[in-house]
């Protein structure tokens, strides 16, 4: 597994990474890929002052989640003058975007030549994430998710792991609680499949279990209003997403991730939310149907804590969802997505996924017919 060289974490973190890269990239130029509410942030401020004074700062505003036709377009734009670092300052979709776009930069190839023959990524900018969510795990994965039309797609390669990351605890005060809780979904399905997976060893079990302990342990005070001045509250679940991402790089997530992106097949839902929407229903599913699923047996104590953690939140999860309108479309879609699939130790035929697409359109229906 390839992981970052160097991590800042912990509060006041963002000013030591600050200092360590102006130290070390002074006179260069450096590209910044942020979100605009990330842009006002003290600490975001602070980087981008300091950054300014000492290189030759360029700054990209990166809104939604990447397709392949934006990280073309900021391609061309930074393909005359490519920066020697890329500084990523957001959510998923921001660090994201700028591993897509640096392994285009180095490898003088479009998007889609690239998810076509991802052997071919190279990538000469140094590369540091900074999340200011703790979902994702993208700060140490080797994985993009791209969308090309209405498909999503991972440009997978070690080439586009970040050389650092960012953990400061106090982007995440301001974090929306509908935020926060799709994040903390998309952290549990890492961690819960890449514990399932027929790939795990004995590294990824371990971080897949950190990650589950401290979800099961701490979301009812992350998901708390009067929690959210809790630095080491959020420092601990930015280190549980950072785990999962551990884990699931080398186990890889399955069906639960496969699931959802079926389901954004066919409206438009965010990632976090979609893999909620599939997660809950199939580790129901699994456990009123163990003989599907043998593989599974050990993992009934995580099945059942993480059922009673969210069982509360189901209707927030499910709210303003629209049930998927064509099953056996989205059962094949899961069925042939083998690059997640093929991770899943136990067979699951197509009509099983039929009937799990059923279960999460029963909790759809639930959630949301008043």
């Amino acid at each position: 597994m390839t992981s970052p060289r160097n991590v800042f974490r912990g509060v006041g973190a963002i000013s030591a990474a600050t200092e360590e890269i102006c130290k070390r990239h002074a006179g260069e130029r450096v590209l910044v890929l942020i979100s605009s509410v990330m842009r006002a942030r003290r600490g975001a401020r602070l980087l981008l002052e300091e950054i300014a004074r000492e290189s030759d700062l360029a700054v990209q505003e990166v809104e939604g989640e990447p397709t392949t036709e934006r990280i073309d377009a900021l391609a061309r734009t930074f393909c005359e003058q490519p920066p020697s670092v890329i500084i990523a300052l957001g959510g998923g979709s921001v660090l994201d975007t700028a591993k897509a776009l640096s392994g285009c930069l180095g490898s003088q190839a479009s998007s889609l030549e690239l998810l076509d023959a991802p052997e071919a990524i190279r990538r000469t900018a140094m590369l540091y994430a900074i999340p200011t969510t703790a979902g994702s795990g993208s700060e140490v994965t080797n994985i993009s998710i791209l969308t090309h039309g209405t498909r999503k797609r991972g440009l997978v390669s070690d080439a586009i792991v970040p050389d650092m990351v960012v953990l400061d605890p106090s982007f995440l005060q301001e974090t929306p609680l509908a935020l926060r809780l799709y994040t903390l979904l998309d952290t549990t399905g890492h961690a819960i499949e890449a514990s399932w997976s027929k790939d795990a060893t004995d590294v990824t079990d371990m971080y897949a279990a950190d990650s589950l302990g401290r979800i099961t342990h701490r979301a009812e005070e992350y998901l708390s209003y009067d929690q959210w001045n809790n630095l080491e509250l959020l420092c601990c679940f930015q280190t549980a997403s950072m785990h999962a991402g551990c884990a699931f790089t080398v186990a890889g997530c399955n069906v639960v991730h496969a699931l959802a992106y079926a389901l954004v097949d066919q409206q438009p839902l965010s990632h976090g939310k979609s893999v909620g929407m599939a997660l809950l229903p199939t580790i129901a599913f699994f456990e009123e149907h163990r003989k599907i699923v043998p593989s599974l047996a050990s993992h009934q104590r995580w099945h059942e804590k993480l059922l009673r953690l969210y069982a509360p939140w189901e209707h927030r999860v499910y709210q303003g969802a629209k049930p998927v309108l064509d099953i056996d479309r989205a059962a094949r879609t899961t069925f042939d997505n083998q690059r997640l699939m093929s991770h899943f130790p136990d067979e699951l035929s197509e009509d099983v996924l039929r009937r799990l697409l059923t279960s999460i359109n029963e909790r759809i229906t639930t959630h949301t017919v008043k």
